[in-house]
């Protein structure tokens, strides 16, 4: 059980009167110096309690808990941004082109606010074009449904409006404490020996935006092996298999 101040002054004093043979009074300055240095001590005692926490991958956070995943192969999922298309439109066709720059800035009615990433060309006699586009920050609140990205910061020079045709996706939030204590915890109860199942799927899942994987054996006779990963958003694409597969390999 922690120790309070209280408790550890009345130590003290009890400590003090046992080898003077007198209590000090609570109002004298040497009452005043033990409650100061109590206050310390219980400040040693919290210390080492937050110390052995951090020893330990069932007690450990923020950065310390990530140390301990670094030994098992394993690292916290970082937060993306989600990524979608942005139009810009005209309620009338014109005779000229219009430029939308890149990092044209649009936003919902709550403020979840876009950029595009790419310079887009509205061509002469066009009604509309899109654009590549990314939230600003990284996370969930990003993935926001149709047709809700509709105010524009500045608006670019002839354009009238703006909507996202589709819904954003791809937006995560960085990796709770206890979904990677989890995943660290799991990594003990089965322990890769570099050709079980455990071995492939703590590999796959050591490789960013891999969130899980299962290992299939012998799936075409002795020596073959099948893996399955996903990512959060679902399939993985090719990028991530050749990832993964090189990395394996």
């Amino acid at each position: 059980m922690e120790k309070t101040i209280d408790a550890i002054y009345e130590e003290m004093l009890s400590v003090f009167s046992e080898a003077s043979g007198y209590l000090p009074s609570v109002s004298c300055d040497l009452a005043a110096r033990l409650y100061a240095a109590a206050a310390q001590i219980q400040g040693l005692y919290l210390q080492a309690q937050w110390l052995l926490d951090q020893s330990f991958p069932q007690t450990a956070r923020g950065d310390y808990l990530e140390r301990h995943a670094q030994l098992r192969g394993l690292s916290r999922s970082i937060a993306t941004c989600a990524t979608g298309t942005l139009r810009f439109g005209l309620s009338v066709s014109i005779g000229s082109d219009l430029t939308v720059k890149s990092g044209t800035v649009c936003m919902t009615d709550t403020g979840i606010r876009f950029a595009t990433t790419d310079n887009a060309v509205l061509r002469a006699g066009q009604l509309y074009v899109d654009a590549p586009a990314a939230a600003l920050e990284p996370g969930k609140a990003g993935n926001v449904a149709a047709n809700t990205v509709t105010i524009m910061a500045a608006m670019p020079v002839g354009i009238k409006a703006c909507t996202n045709p589709e819904a954003f996706s791809g937006g995560d939030d960085a990796e709770s404490d206890e979904s990677l204590r989890q995943r660290l915890l799991d990594s003990y109860l089965r322990l890769p020996n570099g050709a079980n199942a455990a071995y492939y799927e703590q590999t796959a899942l050591s490789r960013n935006g891999v969130a899980a994987a299962v290992a299939v054996g012998r799936p075409r006779g002795v020596g073959s092996v099948d893996l399955y990963i996903a990512t959060d958003k679902g399939p993985p694409d090719e990028g991530l298999l050749a990832e993964v597969g090189e990395y394996l390999q």
